[in-house]
């Protein structure tokens, strides 16, 4: 499958959604089913080695139904939402702070999941905070 490597990017406590489209490996743009496919995305304080879900502990995580909408499953399309509540309490410095990103896609009949989005998640400090 195609990996998804562009960086992330938002203020803390803001809500913000991304919408990914899966496609095949090796240049193809045909788009995966998501049908009953499972789906993580976690963000960590320092670049895991390997696997998205075996390295280390996430600063935050989002699946299928809890911050994952597979929204257009036989085109492939799924959207991310990161809400204010993931990232409200984190400490970020006066020019942002690097996080990194990680999402995981294992579809039916599959035994290991496969990186599909991987790379920098930059939160910026927020300027003013709702109460």
């Amino acid at each position: 499958m195609a990996v998804y490597l562009e960086p992330l990017e938002i203020y803390r406590g803001e809500k913000k959604s991304w919408q990914f489209t899966v496609t095949g490996s090796g240049g193809s743009s045909s788009p995966i089913d998501l049908t009953s496919a499972s789906i993580l995305f976690a963000v960590y304080s320092a670049a895991p080695a390997g696997s998205v879900s075996g390295d280390g502990t996430a600063v935050f995580t989002r699946i299928v139904g809890t911050g994952i909408t597979i929204s257009g499953a036989a085109s492939g399309i799924f959207q991310l939402t990161v809400n204010k509540t993931n990232t409200c309490s984190l400490d970020v410095g006066a020019g942002g702070t690097d996080y990194y990103y990680g999402c995981e896609l294992m579809t039916t009949g599959e035994t290991e999941p496969v990186v599909i989005a991987q790379g920098l998640f930059r939160i910026h400090p927020d300027v003013v905070r709702a109460a």
